[in-house]
């Protein structure tokens, strides 16, 4: 039982972190209101090009890696 539990926490965790990386691909999910300071650190993040793509592929080969039970140690 104990391990039934594990493995569907684990698909749930892999599937949450899959569907973050392809929202920053396709912006499917709208951002919230955010404050002034975060805006200002949003702005440096998006100025850097590289960092939002290298985020989300890592996010989504991390979930697909956690999702497997094979590959979970390395996701």
């Amino acid at each position: 039982m104990k391990n039934k539990i594990l493995t569907v926490l684990c698909v749930l965790f892999g599937l949450m972190m899959l569907n973050a990386g392809l929202n920053k691909f396709f912006n499917y999910m709208p951002m919230p209101e955010m404050s002034e300071e975060m805006m200002q650190v949003m702005g440096a993040l998006v100025a850097i090009k590289w960092i939002f793509p290298l985020v989300a592929i890592i996010e989504i080969i991390g979930g697909i890696l956690i999702a497997i039970p094979k590959t979970r140690a390395l996701g």
